[in-house]
């Protein structure tokens, strides 16, 4: 398993957080995630991964950061992407 921080943009409304453990198939899905957003022109392998993406984090808790910033610390990889309204 590998540690992944997701910063998961909702673009123009919030940004939520999420920090995984992934297999590695999973994460070859979220590389090809990295830059993209929904609703944007991407190729189709990056666009595919971007809807898995969005069904799998649909059950996962967002990181709050109320209480201060987050030490991504111990993980392996930073994923940029969202989902243009």
């Amino acid at each position: 398993m590998k540690k992944v921080f997701v910063v998961y943009e909702y673009i123009p409304e919030n940004t939520a957080f999420f920090s995984l453990s992934v297999s590695e198939s999973e994460l070859e899905k979220l590389r090809l995630c990295h830059g993209y957003y929904i609703n944007n022109d991407m190729p189709t392998a990056s666009e595919e991964a971007c809807d898995w993406l969005s069904s799998f984090l649909e059950d996962k808790e967002p990181i709050s950061l109320t209480d201060g910033p987050f030490d991504i610390e111990g993980h392996d990889l930073l994923i940029h992407t969202g989902f243009l309204m």
